[in-house]
């Protein structure tokens, strides 16, 4: 997401607290249409298309990535992207996919799709070729209302108290894990794990 009179882009990679920032974050933002999914609790959005570099069919834009964005606003606006550990995310992902069916934990791991948006790597969201990974203020799931303070700060915008959208009842992530599915997920998101120094049980 991108907003022009604060000049700054949030990239938004699935399951990391997206739709709870992106509600604190609409009055500041170019947005268009909010396309509301009641049955998921949630909402995809639709920004302006000259705001992106890629052309053709119109899709819903939360997830974006920050190489879809044109350069001229990757270099002169503040960058920020959601985080979250990849052992939790992977769950909570799975979680998202077994509203609509009734897919194992298991099973879900085992045959993961890595091209589809919800799964793929956090790194994989920022990867662009003149961006550093220093240049990227990155918000933490795990520390999320602090994280969002500073993200306020820097942008000059109040502070205000995140909801807790999306909220479900489950055990923690932890307890769905096997050795294989620990394994599986271990070597998927390895870059994610080593660059953001995250450990399972954290």
């Amino acid at each position: 997401m991108i907003s022009h009179s604060h000049k700054f882009i949030l990239i938004l990679p699935a399951k990391t607290a997206s739709t709870t920032i992106t509600s604190a974050l609409l009055p500041y933002v170019n947005i268009s249409t909010i396309k509301i999914q009641k049955d998921l609790n949630t909402f995809d959005f639709f920004e302006k298309s000259e705001d992106y570099i890629s052309t053709g069919t119109v899709k819903p834009r939360k997830h974006a990535l920050l190489s879809s964005y044109h350069e001229l606003h990757l270099k002169s606006y503040k960058l920020f992207c959601t985080i979250r550990n990849p052992f939790d995310r992977a769950c909570s992902a799975w979680r998202w996919k077994s509203k609509r069916s009734k897919i194992k934990f298991k099973e879900y791991i085992v045959n993961m799709d890595m091209n589809h948006h919800i799964n793929q790597t956090q790194l994989s969201y920022v990867d662009h070729h003149s961006i550093k990974l220093s240049d990227i203020y990155f918000i933490k799931y795990e520390n999320i209302q602090e994280d969002f303070n500073m993200a306020c700060n820097k942008i000059g915008i109040p502070r205000k108290e995140l909801p807790h959208e999306n909220k479900s009842n489950h055990k923690h992530y932890t307890e769905y894990y096997n050795d294989e599915t620990l394994q599986i997920v271990a070597e998927k998101y390895a870059k994610d794990i080593e660059y953001f120094d995250y450990k399972f049980g954290e």
